[in-house]
């Protein structure tokens, strides 16, 4: 019958096994392996009857190690999961979900190491963060121009508008707020990607700018003007196109102008003459105040002054534009000019008579009359 020893020590169960026995475990290695076997899977190891005895026979150096190894062991794989989670929320980012960069390294801090997708085959990597992606920002606008940048802004704008339609686990809208505001981005983005301008309308609005700046129509055919349009859908009209435009749209204006004097029952002018050494000019405006009690000035002409500046040239170049817009002479009621013995004589003789003027004060008092009365009736 055997006999335990007297020290503490309890002795393997298995010390007597040969070296013939199937079963046998050298005893330099019995020891550690069958301690570690118990200490990951007490339940399948051998030991598992006699779990109480290697309990408190395992030494504290042994058990440190085994607990040390278990939990490096337990704890790789978490670490491994969560960097692996680090470079997935990465990846909802439109910088940094694969389409311009794709994410290598990440750590918890978000932190992260990409390789730009457009510089292959070259592997250029570039150092930022999640929160902060102004590195991979000057990256694009640096090595690959504003184009790509501008790209990146669109497929951004792109994302976000799938975001915001987006349904829940349910299948029911999100709120009806973002769905509110999605129509509205993506009605700012419909508008934004049609040409709101037409030809037709391009062609008014420099017609516009050459007449409003007094520019020389040869503006439109310099190549730095030609230039301010690349890569709009509209094309620059050259200066024949141009000027037939510039008479198209006099010829409206002053059609419209007549309709407007032809309104008018008392209307005033104004007509003086500028000389230089080799040239002399008209000018005439004229003045009115509408029903509205609006004052309205327009400028007839500035035209030029060939020949003496004599009282009848004068008469004769007035006579003129006034017939040219229509109107009538009942319907002027002064015509303001400086104190020149030319233009004194010219109204000296070519004006109304003192007969004449009674006459046109009283068709005007009568022509009152008849407006009120026709007020007081209605």
């Amino acid at each position: 019958m055997e006999t335990s020893n007297s020290s503490d020590e309890v002795q393997d169960p298995y010390h007597n096994s040969s070296e013939s026995d199937v079963d046998y475990i050298p005893p330099e290695k019995k020891k550690s392996s069958k301690i570690i076997d118990f200490f990951i899977n007490p339940k399948s190891s051998a030991l598992a009857s006699t779990s109480s005895i290697y309990s408190n026979k395992v030494s504290k150096k042994d058990g440190d190690l085994v607990l040390e190894k278990r939990q490096k062991s337990n704890n790789s794989a978490p670490a491994s999961t969560a960097r692996v989670d680090h470079i997935e929320k990465c990846k909802n980012s439109p910088m940094l979900d694969g389409k311009f960069f794709i994410v290598e390294k990440c750590d918890e801090k978000m932190n992260c190491e990409a390789m730009c997708q457009l510089c292959l085959p070259t592997k250029k990597m570039i150092k930022g963060s999640l929160e902060s992606t102004t590195n991979f920002v000057k990256h694009l606008k640096r090595v690959h121009g504003e184009k790509s940048y501008n790209d990146y802004v669109k497929y951004k704008e792109k994302l976000k508008s799938r975001r915001t339609t987006a349904k829940d686990d349910s299948g029911a809208s999100i709120s009806a707020s973002t769905i509110e505001r999605s129509k509205q981005e993506t009605l700012k983005r419909f508008v934004n990607s049609k040409v709101l301008v037409t030809q037709k309308e391009f062609e008014r609005r420099i017609v516009n700018f050459i007449v409003n700046t007094m520019s020389a129509v040869s503006v439109i055919e310099n190549p730095s003007f030609i230039r301010l349009f690349d890569g709009m859908n509209v094309n620059v009209i050259g200066r024949k196109a141009a000027m037939k435009l510039i008479t198209d749209m006099y010829n409206i204006h002053i059609d419209k102008l007549k309709k407007e004097i032809e309104k008018q029952d008392y209307i005033c002018c104004t007509a003086d003459i500028w000389s230089t050494k080799t040239r002399s000019f008209m000018g005439v405006t004229l003045h009115w105040i509408d029903a509205n009690l609006e004052r309205h000035s327009v400028a007839l002409a500035c035209k030029r002054f060939s020949g003496i500046h004599d009282y009848k040239n004068i008469g004769e170049m007035l006579e003129n534009i006034n017939l040219k817009f229509g109107i009538k002479s009942t319907q002027i009621i002064a015509t303001v000019t400086d104190n020149g013995s030319n233009f004194v004589k010219a109204f000296r003789e070519f004006s109304m008579g003192e007969e004449e003027v009674q006459d046109f004060q009283q068709e005007i008092g009568r022509t009152h009359e008849e407006k009120d009365e026709d007020d007081s009736e209605d």
